[in-house]
């Protein structure tokens, strides 16, 4: 789950460190073995916002089945994308590049010759595809999650310049995504978790000094708070039937002016 958000991180940290340092996804609670700095980046923690006093179960709403799917672009057209048969009306959200939501109508239109979106992409394509109602519920939470960057090098200012690099990476991918996908469920049910409207924050940031062997190693190190909100959805498979009343029957009775009892009857719908 929280490994899905240091992967989207994982990418553009090791580019913009390049040769310069070693990128691990750890504590970083130690030197590194070798004589090269190092970043460690590691999300330590996803808390919920406690609930309203009058939330309850009856506060969820209805889940879905869902399908995400990674688009492959027309050898003609690299602005259309094919789509299964009949999927058009049940594209429910665009992204491009993963996390970053485009929007309907301008930025993308789906039809029966598949998903045009009105610029050549430079990233890769994915759609959700909504379906029909299933067992299960989906429920929206406040929430939080922790994540800590430790740099470490035998020089405080490069311990330093290490961290404020990484911050600035980290703080501007996040600024760039809609939403980060945590935990996709798979096709026949599952739990999915999805936190929307990511904002990372920095908390703190202190220093120290460590020995291994006959080498000091400086280190420097940050936590974050990413804030967003939680959107939790289980699916159990097809939903229970459900009745629908159609006509409704009925017999009526009423004193007549004579004082004799009479009785009606009719139907409503039906």
């Amino acid at each position: 789950m929280l490994h899905r958000l240091e992967t989207l991180l994982e990418t553009p940290l090791a580019t913009a460190l390049g040769s310069a340092a070693t990128l691990v996804l750890a504590a970083g609670d130690k030197p590194p073995d070798t004589q090269k700095p190092q970043l460690a980046l590691l999300a330590t923690r996803l808390t919920r916002a406690p609930a309203a006093p009058d939330s309850d179960a009856a506060g969820r709403e209805p889940a879905y089945a869902s399908t995400m799917l990674t688009l492959t672009a027309s050898a003609a057209d690299p602005r259309l994308f094919a789509l299964p048969p009949g999927a058009a009306s049940r594209v429910a959200e665009v992204q491009s590049p993963p996390g970053r939501l485009l929007p309907q109508a301008d930025a993308w239109v789906a039809d029966a010759a598949g998903l045009h979106l009105l610029q050549a992409p430079t990233a890769p394509v994915r759609a959700l595809l909504r379906g029909t109602a299933v067992k299960g519920y989906q429920e929206r939470w406040a929430a939080r999650i922790d994540l800590g960057l430790v740099a470490w090098a035998q020089q405080p200012d490069t311990a330093s310049d290490l961290l404020g690099q990484a911050l600035a990476v980290v703080l501007g991918q996040l600024f760039e995504l809609d939403l980060v996908d945590l935990q996709e469920a798979p096709p026949d049910g599952g739990l999915s978790l999805r936190l929307l409207k990511p904002s990372a924050r920095l908390l703190q940031v202190d220093r120290g000094l460590a020995a291994a062997g006959n080498v000091s190693w400086h280190r420097a190190a940050a936590q974050l708070q990413i804030d967003g909100e939680l959107v939790q959805c289980l699916t159990m498979g097809v939903a229970d039937p459900a009745s629908t009343i159609k006509r409704i029957d009925f017999e009526l009775g009423r004193l007549r002016a004579d004082g004799t009892l009479g009785q009606d009857t009719g139907s409503v719908g039906g």
